[in-house]
């Protein structure tokens, strides 16, 4: 079955990753406190959301792998590249509909930007870069039994780009003629790692179920979801499926509602392998083979995230702000360490 397949190789335990592969655990596409609210038939919502993530250092399943450089890769290479900094910047707009009291339809579209910061053997401190549009979520929910509990899909659209490519400084060898040879620094575009795309490149789909709860100002909750990569992209390479699962509860405090939400991922690896950057490592250019990000095992785990919020109305719309704290993170392979990500939103009903 392709979720053993996929996921039996980190046991069982929850981006965030994608990285491109990363998506944000508090956006509203996937966060399901809209869910929470009474929405009359008719009713028109749009939320906007910007998120920042960090990512700093390696780890390497649940330990520090220490210095990257000199350490064996896959097919025996040492590393030339050691990932030292990685920030994704994600920008969401978020139109909901509510078809009726139960059911509501939700679109979101994002805006991505990553930079990433590397330590070379040839070149010393690099980076490279890469924005755009991302993948396209439209959602579907349907609350019953007196909206206690709703049953939701996720489709995602490939809209993201995963040709995406990179400018890298190679040092190059230049024959002089008679035994002379002199070394050159010449900038060279290739395919950026996938960590550093923008979409799956595949039509995707994630199926929830989440229960809600209040007692008096406090709200609770739990949701179930389960990404399912339908199959093969352009490039020949398939991101992991995912199971996620989360907890939370609310409480108005005057003004104020604040929150606090674990959430656990249990991601696959990448299958496949995107030839772009698999041949990368040939002759000159083995600097980009022999960076982790360009492993497809560096890719998928196991995580747990703290995400504590807070937010009020403010007008006619209702502002946000949140961080997300990672409790856990058992990474396949060698992978980019995260840390604290903040969060800010604005929503408005119509």
């Amino acid at each position: 079955m392709k979720f053993t397949k996929r996921l039996n190789k980190t046991g069982l335990a929850m981006t965030i990753a994608s990285a491109g592969l990363l998506a944000s655990s508090n956006s509203m596409a996937s966060d399901p406190s809209h869910l929470e609210h009474n929405h009359g038939a008719g009713t028109f919502m749009v939320a906007t959301e910007f998120m920042n993530m960090r990512m700093d250092g390696n780890i390497s399943g649940t330990k520090n792998p220490g210095k990257l450089k000199g350490m064996k890769a896959q097919g025996g290479q040492g590393y030339m590249v050691e990932p030292t900094q990685m920030d994704m910047q994600m920008f969401m707009l978020m139109p909901m509909y509510n078809v009726t009291s139960d059911f509501s339809v939700m679109l979101m579209a994002n805006y991505i930007s990553n930079s990433m910061e590397m330590d070379t053997t040839a070149t010393g401190t690099q980076s490279m870069s890469t924005s755009g549009i991302g993948d396209t979520q439209l959602s579907f929910d349907y609350k019953m039994f007196d909206q206690s509990l709703a049953v939701g899909l996720g489709v995602n659209i490939p809209t993201g780009s995963i040709t995406e490519e990179t400018e890298m400084t190679m040092m190059m060898d230049h024959d002089m003629g008679g035994g002379m040879v002199h070394t050159m620094a010449m900038e060279h575009s290739m395919r950026a790692p996938y960590s550093m795309q923008l979409g799956s490149g595949t039509y995707d789909f994630k199926p929830s179920l989440t229960y809600l709860g209040a007692f008096f100002t406090w709200r609770y909750g739990a949701q179930v979801s389960y990404t399912y990569r339908s199959g093969e992209n352009s490039e020949g390479y398939t991101l992991g499926d995912s199971a996620d699962a989360m907890l939370w509860v609310r409480k108005a405090v005057g003004p104020v509602n604040l929150s606090a939400e674990t959430a656990f991922k249990r991601s696959g690896d990448i299958e496949g392998f995107d030839p772009a950057i698999h041949t990368a490592g040939e002759g000159s250019m083995a600097m980009m083979k022999t960076n982790p990000l360009a492993q497809t095992s560096s890719y998928g785990g196991t995580f747990a995230d703290l995400d504590i919020g807070a937010s009020t109305p403010i007008g006619f719309a209702n502002l946000g702000v949140a961080a997300t704290i990672p409790l856990y993170q058992d990474a396949n392979g060698t992978a980019m360490k995260r840390t604290v990500s903040f969060t800010g939103s604005i929503s408005a009903m119509f």
